[in-house]
């Protein structure tokens, strides 16, 4: 391996042991909260977040773990969020923002959110108080909640932690994960690790471009024109051996919606069919899925993807 393939290797193997790592260091507290029932390992939870995957442009780690299966029975404490959007409640884009303000709302998930710092504070060696609470967040319709951690770390400068909290025993994400790191694997193995170092960067590359162009005047991604992560790595991996940057906008590029497909004006998010190693026959066949029995891509997403194509094409 070259010097390139031998650094990303050592920085996946470090985010991946991070990631994991904290998951177990909380595993217990969460067991105690809302699984008394179960094992540790019956506990169905696992990192979402492109960190784990090595696709994050960031250069602080951000950390996204999910909890499946969180209780939501208001007679036994625990509050239902799914009816309540919490930007309408607060008036915020930021969502509640402080421990006391959640408090108002949940006292059973603000009084536990303290045991987690406790135990991000141990975990890292970092002084008592060093981890912060930075917004909790949910979106109306959406089955669980957001609530987000931040740590100043003498190496990575400081971690985000988004710990999800669904309702619901599954969750597209974790099965992505999941594939993609196989995926990877065999990009590997089969084609040798410049072709996989290759694949990040072009991943990385296009993410950032969708992330530029979804920008609004405030700085805030526009949900309406984000090009989820998942997807770009969903279309890259489409098919093995994987596209190239030139392949997947060349695909783009020559898409044609079929007469009657619309695409959503508004940001739904949803994304219920897997898409690498989901035997899609072609990129259409895999695009149409994608609008018609899911909502992952909305008009303004595509038109960024469209965008970025473009402008690829531009410098040819």
């Amino acid at each position: 391996m070259t010097n390139k393939s031998t650094s990303l290797f050592e920085q996946l193997r470090k985010q991946r042991a991070l990631s994991n790592g904290v998951i177990n260091a909380v595993k217990p507290i969460f067991q105690q909260e809302f699984y008394p029932d179960l094992s540790l390992d019956e506990i169905q939870c696992g990192d979402m977040s492109s960190f784990n995957r090595g696709t994050n442009n960031e250069l602080a780690p951000d950390v996204d773990i999910i909890f499946l299966d969180i209780p939501n029975d208001e007679s036994k404490g625990f509050k239902d969020w799914t009816p309540i959007g919490i930007r309408e409640l607060t008036g915020k884009k930021e969502g509640i923002t402080s421990i006391e303000e959640l408090k108002r709302y949940d006292a059973k998930l603000a009084s536990f959110v303290p045991h987690v710092f406790e135990v991000l504070d141990k975990h890292f060696n970092t002084s008592s108080g060093s981890a912060n609470f930075e917004f909790m967040r949910t979106w109306e319709g959406y089955p669980g909640l957001v609530f987000n951690i931040s740590l100043p770390h003498p190496e990575y400068g400081t971690i985000s932690f988004d710990f999800n909290l669904d309702y619901t025993s599954g969750h597209y994400g974790i099965e992505h994960n999941r594939r993609f790191l196989i995926y990877f694997d065999r990009v590997v193995n089969e084609l040798g690790p410049e072709v996989a170092v290759q694949l990040i960067e072009d991943i990385k590359m296009v993410k950032q471009k969708g992330k530029d162009n979804a920008r609004d005047e405030e700085g805030w991604i526009d949900r309406t024109r984000k090009l989820f992560g998942f997807l770009v790595e969903g279309l890259f991996c489409q098919q093995f051996p994987p596209y190239t940057y030139a392949e997947l906008m060349d695909k783009v590029l020559e898409h044609d919606w079929e007469p009657g497909v619309e695409l959503q004006d508004r940001w739904v998010g949803d994304q219920i069919n897997q898409i690498i190693d989901a035997d899609f026959t072609s990129f259409s066949d895999l695009m149409h899925n994608i609008v018609r029995e899911n909502y992952s891509l909305p008009k303004g997403s595509w038109e960024n993807l469209q965008q970025i194509a473009k402008e690829h094409n531009a410098t040819l």
